[in-house]
């Protein structure tokens, strides 16, 4: 039960931007905040395991980072652990459409399978280590309305891969990239990180829970 307080944490933290490197720190930030002592321990022992193979092992902040990290690197045998596009049929019928249901191996599979591994007490500390960094990121990423759907118009019968396919003008590309960007609300945060960049962090963290908080989220959900 421990992580799963872990993934309410994260998905308690409303942020209402798009999903580059600050985003996923700031998430992770808050999401540490709500942990207990003892239990923030264990997820920064768990998270630590790999360090003495990882040369590049960053401040515990950028671990958020840490999948995007490992694609851009050109590994992309991850790449659809990062979303799961839900169809939102927009002007079209489902049966007109050319939906194809999303992978088995999608961002929602990936976060139960998640789940499971670290509360079986059998599984080793380097699949816990491993699969616990992408358990963080995806779980940001799911925050990311365009990573969780699909839309699909006359248009773009198979969907238009969230967002991608809508065509923007400006800098960025598409309106799923706007979203990465953060919607151009929030200053990027310099990686790697140095201590003013960790105190960034958490200033974005404090002044988003400051804003929205437990109790504004309860009454929003009624």
């Amino acid at each position: 039960m421990r992580f799963i307080a872990l993934a309410v944490a994260v998905l308690l933290a409303e942020l209402v931007a798009g999903w580059s490197a600050t985003p996923h720190m700031i998430i992770f930030s808050i999401a540490l905040k709500e942990l207990r002592y003892n239990k923030a321990q264990k997820l920064r022992e768990y998270l630590s395991y790999m360090k003495e193979n990882d040369v590049n092992f960053p401040q515990l902040y950028e671990l958020a980072c840490w999948p995007d990290d490992l694609r851009n690197t050109g590994l992309t045998l991850f790449g659809g652990w990062h979303y799961s596009d839900l169809p939102f049929f927009d002007g079209i019928s489902p049966s007109e459409a050319k939906y194809q249901p999303h992978p088995k191996y999608n961002a929602t599979y990936i976060i139960q399978e998640t789940i499971s591994l670290l509360k079986n007490p059998n599984s080793g500390m380097l699949y816990k280590s491993l699969m616990l960094r992408f358990f963080i990121h995806i779980v940001g990423d799911m925050h990311q309305p365009l990573h969780m759907t699909t839309r699909l118009t006359r248009e773009h019968k198979e969907g238009d891969r969230g967002g991608n396919l809508f065509k923007l003008k400006g800098r960025a590309r598409n309106l799923h990239a706007l979203w990465d960007q953060a919607m151009e609300m929030l200053p990027k945060v310099k990686r790697p990180l140095d201590q003013d960049g960790v105190n960034a962090v958490a200033q974005y963290a404090g002044e988003i829970t400051r804003q929205y908080t437990r109790q504004k989220l309860a009454q929003e959900l009624r």
